[in-house]
Order: structure tokens, then sequence, then C-alpha cells
């Protein structure tokens, strides 16, 4: 309390006083007590309740509580929402809010420099305490302000969920997994090589049926994959000379020997390449042309062997025995078309029968006719489908898969599209044929097994790839 007299605010009336002061101590602002002291018709300005209640500290304040003070706080932005008409429900996301609170001077009309009343004129002594009147004093005065940063709840797009990208993902290098290669065994599958030849009537040079690049492509592949088995599919031999269906061509005379000869040879070079594989020959329509030819011209030959033979030995006029066939270890499948060698239960290789021109694919008649999966030959072209049929159980899946050929396909081979000149030789002519090797890894048994087709380039600026690199012929 000022010293001779009571200030602006301690000088209120009785009522207006205690209610003031009761509004104070309960935690009201300055301003809160001002309008109510106007609502009552007792009018103070701001600058004397502030005198009185804060510089001047009259009267004391209990200090509030935290929670209080929070909400004091969020009163003020509440506040400064509804001043600028902005529905809290329109609010998207507070990026900011600044509050600061410093202390400011103004100067106050008419007040005794004493006790800081508010009567009186200017220079002369004050009613109260004869203090002295002065137009103008300095005063100070708390103050604060409040800024928000608002962002409306529209800025992050519609309430529903809208379609985006996937959430990101962050991609770590993980360790590459270990190959496994226990109880699993490779076969490599050749189809039609064809061996035959062309002679020429004028000069007797020969040209070869099969194509020798391309065997030495499925050579590289048999000398990398090192594999358990490998499966000739048929049509090993092409046996032009002995058809009964193609008009026989002056060219093919005295072409079996050679056949014959480049045929073992073959044979040799594989065992060579996998000593210890088992070797498997499929016979195909074109290798049962010498068993047609001896039935069809010469039935008394048929079936004989050498003088003094076993009994299970092959006969002289069979590819077996002149293919040499036991020297070299190989086992082969008689019986064309039945013949059939299979790599494990879920897995047959044949020579095949069933060929679809046009746009058709045989290895859809294929899948369909043999209801197995089956790797076959005879069509010269590389094919593979898929069919899934229903089971009692579920669903069984199976595959066709045609490897194309290793024989020339460029008119060559004697075929219903080629044809000859008038000296004997054969016309180019564009097949569409394929040539390629499969490389199956497989387990023994009721097992899985896999197919990679290998399709091999021979022409000019091809080049054939096996995993990744070049093969080179």
């Amino acid at each position: 309390m000022p010293k001779g007299g009571k200030c602006g605010f301690c000088g209120l009336p009785e009522p207006v006083f205690k209610m003031g002061l009761e509004m104070w101590q309960s935690g009201a602002s300055t301003r809160q007590i001002v309008d109510a002291c106007a609502e009552k018709g007792i009018p103070i300005t701001k600058a004397v309740a502030d005198n009185c209640l804060i510089r001047s500290k009259h009267h004391g304040r209990s200090p509030k509580p935290e929670s209080e003070q929070t909400s004091d706080k969020l009163g003020r932005v509440l506040e400064m929402l509804e001043r600028n008409n902005i529905p809290p429900e329109d609010i998207g996301k507070v990026k900011a809010v600044r509050m600061s609170e410093w202390q400011g001077m103004y100067a106050e009309v008419v007040s005794c420099e004493t006790c800081h009343g508010t009567g009186g004129e200017e220079d002369a002594p004050c009613p109260d305490c004869e203090g002295r009147q002065t137009r103008r004093v300095p005063r100070v005065v708390d103050m604060s302000s409040t800024s928000i940063v608002l962002h409306p709840s529209w800025d992050d797009g519609p309430k529903w969920t809208p379609i985006d990208r996937g959430a990101p993902v962050v991609v770590r290098p993980g360790k590459a997994g270990k190959e496994s290669t226990t109880g699993y065994q490779t076969a490599v599958v050749l189809p039609d090589t064809q061996i035959g030849w062309w002679r020429d009537i004028e000069t007797g040079e020969l040209t070869a049926f099969h194509d020798e690049a391309a065997i030495t492509i499925a050579l590289e592949v048999i000398r990398k994959v090192r594999p358990d088995t490998v499966v000739l599919l048929g049509d090993y031999l092409d046996f032009a000379p002995l058809s009964d269906k193609f008009m026989r061509e002056a060219g093919f005379a005295l072409t079996i020997q050679p056949a014959l000869d480049y045929g073992v040879e073959l044979l040799g070079r594989i065992r060579a390449l996998v000593p210890d594989a088992n070797i498997a020959l499929i016979e195909g329509n074109h290798d049962r042309r010498l068993q047609k030819a001896i039935l069809n011209n010469n039935l008394d030959c048929f079936g004989v062997k050498r003088g003094m033979s076993a009994p299970d030995s092959w006969p002289v006029f069979s590819v077996p025995y002149l293919l040499r066939l036991d020297e070299f270890d190989v086992e082969y499948v008689a019986g064309y078309p039945a013949g059939e060698y299979w790599l494990n239960d879920n897995l047959v290789c044949i020579h095949g029968r069933i060929v679809r021109g046009g746009n058709q694919s045989t290895a859809a008649a294929v899948v369909d006719d043999e209801r197995v999966s089956v790797i076959f030959g005879h069509v010269h072209r590389i094919e593979v489908k898929h069919k899934t049929r229903r089971v009692r159980h579920g669903a069984k899946q199976a595959q066709a898969v045609s490897a194309g050929c290793l024989c020339r396909t460029d008119g060559t081979v004697p075929s219903a599209k080629g044809a000859t000149d008038v000296f004997g030789r054969p016309v180019p002519a564009v097949e569409d044929w394929q040539q390629g090797v499969c490389v199956v890894t497989f387990e023994p048994g009721d097992g899985p097994f896999g197919i990679e087709v290998i399709p091999i380039y021979t022409g000019q600026n091809r080049v054939t790839f096996f995993r990744g690199r070049e093969v080179v012929a």
C-alpha cells in the first residue's frame, strides 16, 4: 500500500475492490478485472490495475499450478483462433507455436508521482497524499505475444485413403543363398543330329546334313556340365538313301558308310567328355529306316549276326552294331515310336511322333497326348508348353519341351520343303527349325526336375550363351 493514501485500484469502492481482489487471487488477468469493474459502473484503466497488482504487488498472488499455466497458454491460442475466425476442426497440423513475454513502458496521463492516483490537476497537489500532479508518468508493464503457424486439414490431401505409391522400403544387400546340390543329378539332352551326307556327283565332295558347329557347341555344354546322363533323342542317323517316303537322290549314293564313321566318332567324343556317365540313344524314325529297309527289301537278312556270336549280340544290320554302342557302353532304346527313357519318375525322354505345322504348337499336342512331362525331338523346333490339369487331390502340372535339332537348317537336310538342282545339289532354303540342347537338373525317383533350353546360334554375328557365358563353336 502506498504511503499516505491508496492507489487507484486499492481506493475502489469496497464491493468492487473486493470483487477485483478475489478475481486476481483466483488467477484472473488484469484485463478481465478491468472489464469486470466497467460492468459494475466503476471504470479504471488497465495501467492502474497493472501498477497495483503486477508492478507494485500490493496484494500479492499465489503462483498458479503448471497445469493452469498450460491451460492459460492454450486459452491464448484458442482466443487467437476465435479472433481470426479459424475453426479448430479446420486445423490439420500445428507446425510452430511461439509465446513471448517481456516488459514494456508507457506514459500514464494525469497521475500522482507518490500514490499514483489519477485525480487532481496538472502541477497541483494530489488530493489524497499532497503529492505533485504531472501530465505524464512513465509506467512499466508486463507484455506478451503469441504466434502460431498452422497447416489446414486439407493441406495433406483428402480424408479418405487415396491410391498412392507403395510405402518406401529400405533395401539392404543380403547374403547370397547357397546352392544345394545334395541328391540332384544332371542330364544333357541332344536332339536330332541326323548324321548324313550329300555327295556331289561330279566331284565326289561330301556335304553334311548334320551341323558340325552346333554339335561342337553341344559338346562344349557337356564339357561344362559334366552330366550324370547324356540322352540322344533319336534321328541320330539320317539314312536318307534308305527312305521309303522321299525320292532317292543321286547324291545319296555311297553316303551311309561316311555317316556311320562320323556317328561312331561322335559317340567317342561324348564318352571321352563323360567317362562315367550313362549314355542312352533313343531310336527315331530315321534310325528305324535301316530295319524297315531290311524288312521291305531283303527279309532273309533280318536279324543276321556274325558267325558264332553270343545269343544276345546285336544283328549285323542294326544301328547298335554298326555304331559300336557296346564298345562305348551306350544304351540303345529301340522300338520307335514307343521307345522311352525316364530321367526320373516324373520326366521322360522320347523321340516323338506328333508334328503340328503352321502356327500350331506341337508341344501343346504332345503334353496333352502324353499327360506327363516330356522332352521330345522329331520336330526340329524349340517349343515349351506347360499344362495344369485337375486331379483328385488338387492340380497336376506337366510340360512338354522340344530342344530343336543339331542338323542344318538351310535346306541341306532332305525334307518336304527341300529340293535339289539339276546336278543333284541341295537348293538353299529357310526351314522353320531351331538348333539347341536341354540341360536337366533332377532328383532320382519321385523327385523334382528343372529343364533349361539352350538355343544354339551358328549363323553370322550370332552368339550362343550358356549360363551367362558365351560358348564358341
